[in-house]
């Protein structure tokens, strides 16, 4: 059986290492077997490359994927009279032939891991701009593939396999993860919308035990921050593995030493100083991430002041060295809905420059069983029909409100049930 060919279309500098994951993707062995990867990274190392080698490239493709972020990308100079970027030439190329499967992908535009085009004259950077607004406008009514833009390269890549798996290029899985995306749609979009470029981020989550904040942490985890799926075993941390002393810097020194524990167990911090711990993690080629999980009956004032204090003193730090990003989730489990917690979340809002590193998300909350519906529709099939059919098999049962618990329960069965090849599933899918 002939490889499909697969194309590969975006600007470069700015989409480089989510290039790389996708180009990885396609070498694993599973996937390989069956397509043929074309993309610049063949001949070229820069946005400039050779238009008419990338046209015939395009042009011997049988699945072009496009992704756009915030760059339009070089404007060949000779022969282009509408004054087309590359990459948009690529696209109409790719979409004037009707035997060509197209697949488009956005970024989150509010990301700022996306940078604009950098160019020196200000006028060719606003036409750019314009140029591209209009550019995936014209995708959008056209070929866009997936309903959600990426927010990582982890992202974009399961998201191309999920198109693939939808235009049967390769064999229908669910991954696992997908899982994390059911709602939480106000507390992942308070998380994007306040990413910034500075290095450190506090992020508090609370809620019942049952709507399952560190479910949300994992999403986050993945999703956003390019880490494995059990990544939070090694950031896990409660306030009773460290806070045993009334001296702030004796409790602090004993979370560094706790958490770098976790991720160097063969080699002590010698300097137990916060310098020195976020130095040793320059290593890493992820983000650092710890979560601190607490109970809001047991949170008391000696906790509060811990953490005002640490999140200031890492806030301090990160101004005066260049580390790699540091991420502080604080978990809080409010079974019996604390009076006291408002307050002391009201307290951490207060604190200088807050709105610079921390944010407090909305309350975890319990789910209409009709967001298992809209997952589906998300994740699964697109057509209404289909995902009723499979709510009256799979979550006919569902209780109303529904805890995040129960619901995960649910669908980490139904995406067994998928991966398993359940005849009867797969046949509501198909």
């Amino acid at each position: 059986m002939a490889k499909h060919k697969v194309y590969i279309s975006s600007t470069y500098r700015d989409l480089k290492e989510h290039r790389k994951q996708v180009i990885d993707f396609f070498g694993k062995k599973t996937i390989k077997e069956n397509f043929d990867l074309l993309s610049m990274e063949g001949y070229v190392a820069d946005d400039i490359q050779p238009a008419l080698e990338c046209i015939e490239d395009v042009k011997d493709c049988d699945i072009y994927i496009l992704i756009l972020a915030n760059r339009y990308g070089f404007i060949p100079p000779a022969n282009n009279p509408q004054e087309l970027s590359v990459t948009e030439i690529e696209y109409n190329t790719a979409q004037s032939d009707p035997q060509k499967t197209v697949l488009a992908f956005f970024a989150d535009e509010t990301d700022p891991q996306f940078t604009p085009d950098a160019d020196t004259d200000e006028a060719v950077r606003a036409k750019k701009k314009t140029k591209l607004a209009a550019f995936k406008t014209k995708v959008r009514e056209a070929t866009l593939t997936h309903p959600e833009p990426f927010v990582s390269s982890y992202h974009l890549t399961l998201q191309i396999a999920e198109s693939l798996m939808k235009q049967s290029f390769i064999a229908y899985k669910l991954d696992s993860t997908r899982a994390y995306c059911c709602d939480r749609v106000p507390q992942f979009s308070r998380f994007l919308l306040t990413r910034t470029t500075h290095s450190f981020k506090a992020v508090i989550i609370y809620g019942d035990r049952k709507e399952l904040g560190l479910n949300l942490i994992n999403r986050f985890n993945i999703f956003t921050l390019d880490l494995e799926e059990d990544a939070i075993q090694n950031q896990l941390v409660s306030f009773e593995d460290f806070l045993i002393s009334e001296e702030y810097e004796q409790n602090r020194n004993g979370l560094l030493v706790y958490i770098y524990d976790k991720f160097f167990p063969n080699t002590p911090l010698t300097d137990v100083t916060i310098n020195a711990f976020l130095s040793a993690f320059k290593v890493l080629e992820t983000p650092l991430v710890f979560v601190i999980n607490c109970d809001a009956s047991m949170f008391e004032d000696n906790q509060l002041n811990f953490i005002k204090s640490f999140v200031d003193e890492l806030y301090q730090a990160t101004l005066t060295q260049n580390h790699t990003r540091i991420y502080l989730f604080l978990n809080i489990e409010d079974n019996a809905r604390s009076a006291k917690l408002d307050p002391q979340l009201k307290q951490l809002q207060q604190l200088p420059n807050q709105e610079k590193y921390l944010s407090v998300l909305p309350r975890l909350q319990s789910l209409s069983p009709q967001l298992i519906k809209t997952w589906i529709i998300n994740y699964i099939t697109p057509s209404p029909g289909r995902a009723e059919e499979l709510m009256d098999k799979c979550f006919n049962d569902l209780a109303a409100p529904l805890s995040m618990y129960e619901a995960d329960k649910k669908i980490h069965a139904l995406i067994s049930e998928i991966n398993n090849n359940n005849a009867d599933i797969l046949k509501i899918i198909n």
